[in-house]
């Protein structure tokens, strides 16, 4: 499932493949970590803005995997403050 969000002028190409589910799983670690084990959520926040910086896609592509990647933030800090 290709979604394309625009949101004046802002284009972001959400869930365009199968890393695009790893950036959540990722991410919902990292929100589901951060009340127990909070450096090793920052840990893995670093790694993945280390490796989307590193990684050469084009702009919608990369704001997509931030969007994917605030997900499942948002996720799991829901999942752990209920």
């Amino acid at each position: 499932m290709i979604y394309l969000i625009t949101i004046s002028e802002l284009d972001a190409v959400i869930y365009d493949d199968t890393k695009s589910y790893f950036h959540t799983v990722l991410g919902f670690a990292s929100g589901f970590l951060t009340k127990k084990y909070m450096y090793e959520a920052i840990a893995l926040t670093i790694i993945f803005l280390a490796y989307e910086l590193w990684e050469f896609e084009n702009i919608p592509e990369k704001r997509g995997d931030f969007i994917e990647f605030a997900i499942g933030v948002v996720a799991g800090l829901i999942v752990v403050n209920l």
